[in-house]
């Protein structure tokens, strides 16, 4: 089953991708009101916030690709169509500058880089202890092309112990540094050595600091690149990355500032551990808070970036800041009673994470279950960054029957319903193979080595599964793990070593595949087996409650929403894009190379509602002109009305799956819902994208 538009969710949501190189490369072009930055894997969480910085205060919209250095210059060398170029190494931008691809005269130092050793866990007292045994699994950034891998092994060796472990096989090489932690989160190393950037950020663990003069300077440099219509943005985004409010968000994230002399010969950096007393009163303060109906000293423990999700029995809702408080201010209507038991609060620098059992009564409703906070400090103290309750059992009152959404994914061995995410779930050493469709999204599933009895008690259970309305059955639970390897990775695979279809060996199976996708960078999640399904259905509901919405003919509707689609100040931006730089003549969504898309009208239930889902996609991206968005309409009578400008999959699903009366937006691959302002992405899901970008 191939998926090019899940890539472009991964790419354009999440932002994490390493362009390889091998077959990549395409001529070089841009736009004015946007500017294609290529940075380091280390930068991902700090440009993320330059980058929102950047748009509010010149209107010119980041497009951020994230990598290794070394990649992402072969990239640029072979014609990727960037306008900065940021790199964990001054190396590297030297190649480029070299190549010609770059602009010297542009050339700057940005920061200092840091690294660390960070796990879930627990880190060794000292770097050096390293060597013994019990630290089974090491990852660090690939040392051929990543600077903080090499940084890493520099490191190692001049404490004398790279050789032995390399000889032991305990080192994982990451594509890149983020990937390099995703192994550690995950659970597939024991410990990672990384950026200190990725380390602040991180919800928990523990870390061990580096001394940087074990190994050279990270001294990170960028440089303006192309000499397209985005050059000029480029110079603009690197002139504010140079600036104070540029450099006071770099220096959150851990970077050291470029003229700080005494950088390359300072001590260890100090990750200044959250006070375990001023954990505790935020705790308290949160009780409190809620237990005297206070609303606004609740809202104010909150921090501006909040996200968290609300579970409610089996049933999820995922919210930003301001669809959290929308939600809470209803529960601050009445009464309730709030308790907290078995807290644990584990303090890891920066970051604190508090687990604790919830017992939540108000009216005649009472729940129980694992909630979870992420406490950070920020500018007026420490807020909470992230609340999430982990399981909910109905006690008392409505809520006892309740539905839960999740994406069909079919075909991938099996139909699978997608629970939540495998970190916490050990597989059994079971394997089978799912193959992976035409080499492009690769599965592997393991059964489950134990599960909690909240999960036990649903095998057996109904499913009704969407557009189809079939009803199926869990038959067990797995553990799937996904991603999107290289081509030529994907061929190795197979047993094909030169890529020219014929195998020289056997393909990998078993044990032998599933450690090998691991190692790569596959994602894991829970999901049960369904039995029974329709392999085309898009969304699986907890039994059999969910209310679908039905796809019906509306010309009128139709028309009206397309003329309306044609006006949002994005389409005309892509229009003006399209026109500008690429010489087109006609609307961008009907012309272009290969223009797809179109107007869908659905009604709900009772035939009282009617929205209008419009989307477009066109071109092929890599230099030439590429355009995607989407939106839905309200519809009344022949009028339409905006609800939501918002990015969906082709050909999705609408089914009320939480009894909210607004409908959830659904595919294979994502599930879009409302949270109380406006549609946007509940879950997506990553398939680790490693292939060739271009």
């Amino acid at each position: 089953m191939r998926l090019p538009s899940l890539v472009r969710v991964v790419l354009a949501l999440l932002l994490l991708t390493t362009v390889a190189a091998a077959g990549c490369g395409s001529k070089h072009a841009g736009s004015s009101k946007r500017v294609r930055v290529a940075a380091a894997a280390s930068l991902a969480r700090a440009f993320e916030e330059v980058g929102r910085a950047f748009q509010a205060e010149t209107g010119i919209e980041p497009v951020m690709t994230f990598g290794s250095s070394g990649l992402l210059a072969k990239q640029l060398e072979q014609g990727a169509p960037f306008d900065v170029f940021a790199s964990a190494n001054v190396g590297f931008v030297d190649q480029v500058v070299k190549a010609g691809v770059c602009d010297g005269a542009t050339q700057s130092r940005y920061a200092l880089g840091q690294i660390v050793v960070w796990s879930t866990k627990e880190v060794p007292a000292k770097l050096a202890d390293l060597a013994d045994p019990r630290w089974k699994k090491i990852a660090l950034a690939n040392p051929a092309h990543a600077p903080y891998g090499m940084a890493a092994r520099e490191a190692l060796t001049k404490l004398g112990v790279y050789d032995q472990l390399e000889k032991e096989g305990r080192l994982v090489f990451g594509e890149n540094v983020q990937q390099t932690m995703q192994y550690a989160k995950s659970g597939n190393v024991d410990v990672a050595i990384v950026a200190l950037s990725l380390a602040v950020v991180a919800d928990g663990g523990q870390v061990l600091a580096i001394d940087p003069s074990l190994h050279a300077p990270l001294d990170q440099a960028l440089a303006v690149c192309g000499k397209g219509a985005g050059t000029e943005s480029g110079k603009k985004f690197a002139a504010f990355l140079a600036s104070p409010k540029g450099r006071a968000i770099m220096t959150r994230y851990g970077f050291v500032p470029p003229d700080d002399a005494g950088a390359a010969a300072r001590p260890a950096p100090t990750i200044p551990a959250l006070p375990r007393a001023e954990v505790d009163a935020v705790v308290e303060a949160w009780l409190a808070a809620q237990n005297a109906g206070d609303f606004d000293a609740y809202q104010a423990l909150y921090d501006d970036r909040f996200g968290g999700i609300k579970r409610v029995g089996a049933r999820t809702w995922k919210f930003d800041r301001t669809g959290w408080f929308k939600d809470r201010g209803r529960m601050f209507k009445a009464p309730m009673t709030v308790t907290a038991e078995d807290v644990e609060v584990h303090v890891s620098g920066p970051t604190a994470v508090v687990r604790l059992t919830q017992t939540f009564a108000q009216g005649k409703f009472k729940d129980t279950g694992t909630k979870q906070l992420v406490i950070a400090r920020a500018a007026g103290g420490l807020r909470i960054a992230r609340e999430e309750m982990l399981a909910s059992t109905v006690l008392d009152g409505p809520g006892a029957a309740t539905s839960t959404a999740f994406g069909v994914v079919a075909d991938q061995g099996g139909t699978w319903l997608v629970v939540g995410r495998g970190d916490d779930v050990e597989g059994d050493g079971a394997r089978t193979d799912g193959g992976g469709g035409d080499g492009f999204a690769y599965s592997v599933n393991e059964g489950v080595k134990q599960l909690g009895p909240a999960w036990q008690k649903l095998v057996g259970t109904q499913v009704t599964t969407y557009p189809s309305a079939t009803t199926c059955t869990i038959a067990s639970f797995h553990k799937l793990y996904l991603l999107t390897p290289h081509f030529s990775t994907e061929a190795a695979w197979r047993g094909d070593e030169d890529g020219d279809g014929t195998p020289e060996s056997a393909p990998l199976t078993g044990a032998g595949l599933l450690d090998t996708v691991v190692d790569a960078g596959a994602t894991d999640y829970l999901v049960a087996k369904l039995d029974g399904c329709r392999d085309t259905d898009t969304v699986g509901v907890l039994g059999t409650s969910a209310a679908a919405w039905r796809q019906v003919d509306d010309d009128a509707a139709a028309t009206a929403a397309a003329a309306a689609f044609a006006k949002l100040p994005t389409y005309r931006s892509i229009q003006d894009d399209y026109a500008s730089n690429y010489g087109g003549t006609g609307a961008w969504s009907d012309d272009a190379d290969g223009a797809e898309g179109g107007v869908t009208i659905w009604e709900s239930p009772d035939g009282k509602r009617r929205l209008a889902l419009v989307e477009a996609r066109a071109g092929t991206g890599c230099g030439d002109f590429e355009g995607s968005m989407g939106a839905v309409y309200r519809v009344d009578g022949g009028k339409v009305s905006l609800v939501s400008e918002t990015w969906f999959q082709p050909s999705p699903t609408l089914v009320d799956t939480n009894g909210d009366g607004q409908p959830e937006i659904a595919s294979p691959e994502e599930l879009v819902g409302w949270d109380g302002k406006t549609y946007s992405s509940l879950y997506g899901l990553d398939l680790g994208f490693h292939d060739c970008g271009c």
